[in-house]
């Protein structure tokens, strides 16, 4: 789909939303970030090629715990402790998503060093297909759903 396509298209489910287009638009944003969330992985050594190469005291959960969610720009920050359940992501994600003025472009981005390997090249086994391209697929329904669900 080319970006005036998708422009065109979530236009029409806006205008059908009507006066309830803000909560439409947060409601999907939400949804959006939850679901690529809950599709990143989670480092598990016993599922690596060489499971004893795991680092003393090795936690996974990085990945997960460092979705940003930024307003006009990327946030590049890669400082939250791990969080093998991503709540912490959707917490400070949500933040973001409740609050940005309509109409502003937002970043839902992962800077960890090896976001692009886990995206594009299979990288872990827990996400072969990657984790944005996929819900950038659901993203038409998303907005149906959260559309009808708000009418």
């Amino acid at each position: 789909m080319s970006n005036a396509e998708f422009k065109r298209n979530f236009a029409k489910v806006l205008e059908k939303a009507g006066a309830k287009a803000e909560m439409v638009v947060r409601a999907a944003g939400m949804e959006l970030l939850k679901r690529v969330i809950e599709k990143s992985p989670v480092g598990d050594p016993s599922m690596w090629k060489n499971p004893e190469s795991a680092p003393k005291g090795y936690v996974g959960g990085r990945f997960k715990a460092n979705w940003n969610v930024a307003i006009g720009s990327v946030d590049h920050a890669i400082d939250a402790p791990p969080d093998e359940s991503g709540a912490s992501s959707i917490g400070r994600g949500s933040r973001v998503v409740m609050s940005f003025p309509l109409g502003a472009v937002v970043f839902i981005t992962n800077s960890m060093p090896y976001s692009k390997r886990i995206e594009y090249d299979a990288w872990s086994k827990q996400a072969t297909a990657g984790v944005v391209r996929i819900t950038v697929l659901e993203y038409k329904e998303i907005i149906k759903q959260v559309a009808a669900q708000i009418k």
